[in-house]
């Protein structure tokens, strides 16, 4: 028998917190929950049998259950469906630096001075403590972030309670990202973050290497080298250029993983630079 279900969810975006939601279909052998929706009022759902409430604030979440199935709602049934004390990391302002160059963050999430803690508080990146750490609130902490390697980096918070991870929370630059798994057909987004005073030119190869050049390491190719963008500046005010392409359909592409890199050019001529580091691509 299938039983269709709809869940109305009340969701309360806290200003000043970059908040996100996303959503997956539950399932189990005879059942499968067919729709989710969101809207911005409360209420109850109901069929001939089975009649559910639900409501939930920013920071909490409900759980609907009976002998064989529960589903749960809110941020923190999807986050952190056990009661914890541990710290963790929401997302860093700005979300980027130089590599070169200590930067000063703000760092928001959870737990950063419960009762005790907040004299232990800290961060690291890719694994290197961040200096001069200030608790601001129970949900927020200044820090200044070291010098690092390009490309996105894990942050990590630690209390005397504990520790956790927030993966690829705060980019080196320069650096480029792209989409890490795309269909034939599906949107492909390649992000080039650089120095406004800088160009860039971006390459991609479905080889790796580990080549040492004068520009840095060159990390594909490089038989194969095609360049995509060549010599684009990075855009002011924030130096960060993303463009946007349909992945061709091609069933000859269908399980081949590509390779991006980008050179940040400093001049032209003659040519000075440096390479930033790699991201893959799967297509599906």
């Amino acid at each position: 028998m299938r039983v269709a279900v709809r869940l109305v969810v009340t969701v309360i975006v806290a200003l000043g917190l970059n908040a996100g939601l996303s959503a997956q279909l539950a399932q189990s052998s005879g059942y499968q929950l067919l729709d989710l929706g969101l809207d911005g009022g409360g209420g109850g759902t109901c069929s001939v049998s089975y009649a559910a409430q639900i409501s939930i604030s920013p920071w909490t979440g409900g759980e609907m259950s009976s002998t064989g199935f529960k589903v749960g709602v809110g941020f923190l049934e999807g986050t952190d469906p056990m009661p914890s004390n541990l710290p963790v990391v929401f997302g860093v302002d700005p979300p980027f630096g130089d590599k070169d160059t200590p930067t000063l963050v703000t760092v928001s999430g959870l737990n950063f001075t419960k009762s005790g803690v907040g004299p232990t508080l800290g961060f690291t990146v890719d694994g290197v403590p961040a200096t001069s750490v200030v608790p601001v609130s129970n949900t927020t902490a200044v820090a200044l972030f070291p010098a690092g390697n390009a490309g996105p980096q894990d942050v990590g918070v630690s209390t005397s309670v504990g520790a956790t991870l927030r993966a690829d929370a705060y980019i080196y630059t320069p650096a480029v990202i792209v989409t890490p798994v795309v269909s034939l057909g599906g949107l492909v987004t390649v992000t080039n973050y650089g120095d406004t005073s800088n160009t860039f030119t971006t390459f991609v190869s479905p080889q790796q290497t580990n080549a040492g050049t004068k520009f840095g390491q060159l990390l594909i190719g490089p038989d194969i080298l095609i360049g995509i963008l060549s010599l684009v500046d990075y855009p002011a005010p924030d130096g960060i250029f993303t463009i946007n392409f349909p992945m061709p359909v091609l069933p000859v592409l269908s399980g081949v993983t590509l390779y991006f890199q980008s050179m940040t050019v400093f001049t032209a001529s003659p040519l000075d630079g440096e390479l930033t580091n790699a991201q893959s691509m799967f297509i599906n």
